[in-house]
């Protein structure tokens, strides 16, 4: 994702993630294979490992239960070209 950002630019990411109380999470990680087949999300994302495998730098996360808001930017010497991590 980082190579197709302008120079100085910005991602912006608001993303449904797993939880992290481990209880919540277990359930979400079980639950996640019936709700892919059905609705197609996977509800069990790690998106804040998935936003540094892509490449990019974290600027700010609000958390808000499952939900993140994300600010990221291309990292220093990032993934350029390869974003098959944030898969």
């Amino acid at each position: 994702m980082s190579r197709v950002v302008k120079p100085g630019g910005k991602v912006l990411l608001l993303e449904h993630v797993r939880p992290r109380l481990s209880a919540l999470g277990w359930l979400f990680d079980v639950l996640n294979p019936l709700v892919r087949r059905t609705l197609g999300p996977n509800i069990n994302r790690r998106t804040e490992q998935n936003v540094a495998a892509a490449g990019l730098q974290t600027i700010d996360v609000r958390r808000r239960g499952v939900w993140r808001e994300i600010i990221a930017q291309p990292a220093p010497g990032g993934c350029h070209g390869n974003d098959q991590g944030a898969r």
